[in-house]
């Protein structure tokens, strides 16, 4: 009867969403607030309107002419907790209505709040002067496509994210995800199921008698 998803993937991203199904929907608010692991492609060169492959392209830059270890040093000072300011192509509300259905209507908010958010760590895959691969540890609510964009910035370039991944969120990793098309074709759903006690293994729980529960 219940089904709620724990945390938004942007339509174009592929990876780990956990689906809390029936009770498990109660404990939805703490797995959402987890830590988030990210592979995270960003092409130089062309700003889009999305921040995304998917967008129109806006606006046209050089490619970077900075060595891998460069970029590196850039990307490190990224880490840490920051104040970002979320894309209008989004799901966050503004005065109840998301900020994408502005964006298609041609409004753009210029006074959006910014968020607070924390990077944890940035490890640079590989570097080449048209494209970048970057693996992010983050805190809940931050933007990749923001954080690329960002980043190319700092550089001096314009950049669009080019594809993105979520390999981990809280405990769920991507090698113990199964895709939407095995959950179509089984004909045992049950075998996938989570227990909460597992879902929670990161949390602290204490042993109570039935007494102390009285």
């Amino acid at each position: 009867k219940k089904i709620g998803h724990t945390g938004t993937l942007d339509p174009d991203a592929t990876g780990v969403l956990p689906i809390c199904i029936g009770d498990a929907t109660k404990i939805a608010e703490y797995l959402t607030e987890k830590n988030k692991t990210y592979i995270a492609k960003m092409a130089f060169g062309n700003a889009t309107d999305t921040q995304d492959a998917s967008g129109e392209v806006i606006e046209v830059s050089s490619l970077p002419s900075i060595s891998e270890n460069e970029f590196k040093l850039i990307c490190e000072e990224f880490l840490g907790k920051q104040f970002q300011v979320p894309p209008m192509y989004s799901a966050i509300k503004y005065r109840g209505k998301p900020l994408y259905k502005y964006a298609r209507e041609g409004i753009i908010i210029t006074d959006l709040p910014s968020r607070e958010i924390e990077i944890y760590n940035i490890k640079v895959l590989s570097f080449s002067s048209s494209e970048a691969e970057i693996e992010i540890s983050c805190s809940k609510g931050t933007y990749i496509r923001t954080l690329c964009v960002d980043i190319a910035k700092r550089i001096g370039v314009c950049a669009h994210l080019n594809h993105l991944e979520r390999i981990q969120s809280g405990v769920f990793k991507l090698e113990n995800a199964i895709s939407l098309n095995t959950l179509k074709t089984s004909d045992n759903l049950g075998k996938y199921l989570i227990s909460l006690e597992e879902s929670l293994v990161d949390m602290d729980s204490i042993d109570i008698s039935l007494e102390d529960v009285r």
